[in-house]
């Protein structure tokens, strides 16, 4: 997952999308620096290797769906 770092999501093959929906280690909901226990809005998907980016997120009644924009940009959530 490291390679990911520094690279915008919009910049990635079908194949390393695709790939990186199989490395998803949780998604986390924010507000102001809070955790928030609703499953709607802005938040951060969590990879392995500590690789995150900005996204949303939609809880619908079936299933939760995180999206990301093609600008947004993969960062070591380490620091």
């Amino acid at each position: 997952m490291k390679q990911f770092v520094g690279r915008r999501y919009g910049d990635l093959t079908e194949a390393e999308k695709q790939f990186i929906e199989t490395k998803i280690t949780g998604t986390v909901v924010q507000e102001n620096g809070t955790e928030l226990k609703i499953r709607k809005g802005d938040c951060i998907v969590d990879f392995e290797d500590y690789v995150s980016i900005a996204g949303k997120i939609e809880d619908t009644e079936d299933q939760i769906i995180e999206k990301i924009e093609d600008d947004a940009v993969f960062y070591d959530s380490r620091g």
